[in-house]
């Protein structure tokens, strides 16, 4: 059983450091699908108000590594919901720049005693984009 939890660090990620971030993940992107690809991702990322990135103490207990990036996952769910009852929409990316050694060279993150949980994009939506959802009963597996 776990005997301590990780508390989530969460990097605002500054002026500076945003255009790093953007810089590698154009570079990542023209590399892999070619220089359209990376200006196109270019012009999306500059046209997002705000980054930031959560991270989460890395364990040697295989065990509470699991359960601290899941307290982790939980505590970004409840800030990403408080954020949109302020009317501030999030996006979670674990897209393959949180995985990127340069990526947490960037944010001065040490890869050996944190783990990126995700970098989070976040503003003020232009339009709220509406939703159906699935019921319940095809989404939930009742047991007997």
């Amino acid at each position: 059983m776990p005997t301590s939890y990780a508390m989530p660090s969460t990097w605002h990620v500054g002026h500076p450091t945003r255009g790093a971030v953007i810089d590698l993940a154009v570079e990542l992107d023209t590399a892999a699908k070619g220089e359209r690809a990376g200006v196109a991702r270019r012009a999306r990322l500059d046209a997002i108000p705000g980054m930031f990135v959560l991270t989460t103490r890395r364990s040697v207990d295989p065990l509470l590594d699991r359960e601290d990036y899941a307290a982790c996952c939980c505590a970004a769910e409840n800030l990403m919901l408080y954020l949109w009852e302020q009317g501030i929409g999030v996006k979670w990316t674990t897209g393959g720049i949180t995985r990127q050694p340069r990526f947490y060279e960037l944010l001065e993150v040490d890869s050996a005693s944190e783990a990126v949980v995700g970098l989070f994009w976040y503003g003020v939506p232009k339009v709220v984009p509406t939703q159906q959802r699935r019921p319940v009963a095809e989404i939930v597996k009742e047991l007997a």
